[in-house]
């Protein structure tokens, strides 16, 4: 995790990469990987070993918690992908018509 913490601000330094680094989903992707890389090092020690998330939402009430929260997140993303994809359809309507006026 320490080699990708460090690789970005290295790759900025050569002009190269500059351009790379400096795209969103190339940064994304980077910062997911680096996070996504500690998982592996904290769970097991953290709880003693793997964690049977079934064995923690088998029970009715946990489970359909489970489930709410689940529906709950997904509403929300959904509202949010339709703000976002409103925002850009104004946008590019916005930009088609300062291109068409003279």
């Amino acid at each position: 995790p320490i080699i990708l913490a460090l690789l970005v601000p290295i790759l900025y330094y050569i002009p190269n990469t500059v351009k790379l680094v400096t795209n969103k989903v190339f940064f994304i992707a980077w910062a997911s990987a680096d996070v996504f890389s500690l998982e592996f090092m904290v769970y097991p020690t953290a709880f003693g070993g793997n964690i049977d998330v079934n064995s923690l939402i088998s029970s009715g009430p946990m489970a359909s918690a489970y489930v709410a929260i689940t529906v709950v997140g997904l509403v929300i993303l959904t509202v949010l992908i339709a703000l976002y994809s409103i925002a850009v359809y104004r946008k590019s309507a916005m930009m088609e018509k300062a291109a068409s006026t003279p």
